[in-house]
């Protein structure tokens, strides 16, 4: 049988190796993020070149596909940026507040009609919306991630 003391030990032990495991996760996830972008960005500027050089000589169905490398490559440094604002969200430490909810959602939503200015959105954020505890900032990052 575990005395207290041993327990404790043995507490603080896990702990230790939980916050080991969640730097090491940390670093690999900022690592693949990081490493992917130089790629990703030869895939991007060699799509592009293609469609700038190459647009008479080719079809409407071949600059389409190529519009579509141009987009997804583009879909995935948005993705790129979200796994590194999450290996950042791991090492922040959480600010507790009252956080009006209607305000954060604004935030988000302003934020991501800047981020696609070409698409026409209606966004409707209800004004009742309660205050609740939370970080500010990681709540709206998440909203602006999820939107």
């Amino acid at each position: 049988m575990l005395t207290e003391a041993d327990a404790q030990a043995r507490i603080a032990a896990l702990e230790a190796q939980v916050a080991q495991l969640e730097r090491a996760l940390q670093d690999f996830t900022y690592t693949v993020s990081h490493d992917l972008r130089a790629p990703l960005r030869h895939i991007t500027s060699f799509a592009k070149l293609v469609q700038m050089e190459s647009s008479e000589q080719l079809g409407e169905e071949a600059q389409g596909f190529l519009q579509h490398v141009v987009d997804s490559a583009g879909l995935m440094g948005r993705m790129l940026d979200g796994l590194l604002a999450l290996s950042r969200v791991g090492s922040a430490e959480v600010q507790w507040q009252e956080v009006a909810l209607a305000d954060l959602l604004e935030a988000a939503c302003q934020s991501v009609q800047t981020r696609y200015p070409g698409r026409a959105v209606e966004w409707r954020v209800d004004g009742d919306a309660p205050e609740l505890p939370a970080d500010a900032a990681l709540l709206q990052q998440a909203f602006t991630e999820l939107l």
